[in-house]
Parts: structure tokens; C-alpha cells; sequence
């Protein structure tokens, strides 16, 4: 069973998201609401691939998604605003557009564990 982990700081989007996953047969680690949070699970255990808030509060997700190239852990953005507020070194990233489905998110994780 693919292991999904999940960054994101709103409570009630990580408690979707993470239904969602379990319902379509996925383990979640986490849910992190923090960098830090993040990279401890990592530290831990590597995940099959990442769902990452891109805002958490006061700062961004970059640093996570940094680690995860590091560790070819095949990671998207959960965002909102679109593609416009993603550095340049994370062109071509998948995205999550907010607020998602099922559907979007059954397809979109499906797209990311490609091999």
C-alpha cells in the first residue's frame, strides 16, 4: 500500500485529504502542519510520494519539497493561488488545485505514482 504524506496546516483540509487517501487505499503519514513537523517524518520513515500546503502559516513548504527532490519522493503543491507563487526551481511541479474532490484527488495521485 503506497504511503502518501501530507502537509498542510488547516485542520479541517488534512482530516479531507487524509479520508480521502484512506478511502482510496493509500496509508497517510501525517498529517505535518509545520516544516519542521515535516521533516522529522521524514527523518522517520520515506514516503511513496507528498501532498504539500504550499503556505503553513508564517512560512512556506518549500524546504519539504526540497528534501523530497533530494530523495526522489514524487511530491504536488495543494495551493489555491495557482501556479504564479511557486520558485522557479519547482517549475513543471504537479498541482492540487483547492478546494478538490475525490475525483481530482483519486486522478492526481494516481498521476504522481507513476512510474
Amino acid at each position: 500500500m503506497p504511503r502518501i504524506l501530507i502537509v498542510d496546516d488547516d485542520p479541517e483540509t488534512s482530516l479531507l485529504l487524509s479520508d480521502l487517501l484512506t478511502e482510496l487505499g493509500y496509508e497517510t503519514l501525517g498529517p505535518a502542519h509545520s516544516v519542521s513537523a515535516a521533516l522529522a517524518l521524514l527523518d522517520d520513515s520515506r514516503p511513496d510520494a507528498a501532498i504539500l500546503d504550499v503556505r503553513l502559516e508564517a512560512e512556506d513548504s518549500y524546504p519539504v519539497a526540497d528534501r523530497l527532490v533530494s530523495e526522489n519522493v514524487p511530491f504536488m503543491f495543494a495551493t489555491g493561488y495557482g501556479g504564479e507563487t511557486i520558485p522557479e526551481r519547482f517549475v513543471g511541479a504537479r498541482l492540487l488545485p483547492k478546494p478538490f474532490g475525490f475525483a481530482v484527488v483519486q486522478s492526481a495521485v494516481a498521476d504522481l505514482l507513476k512510474p
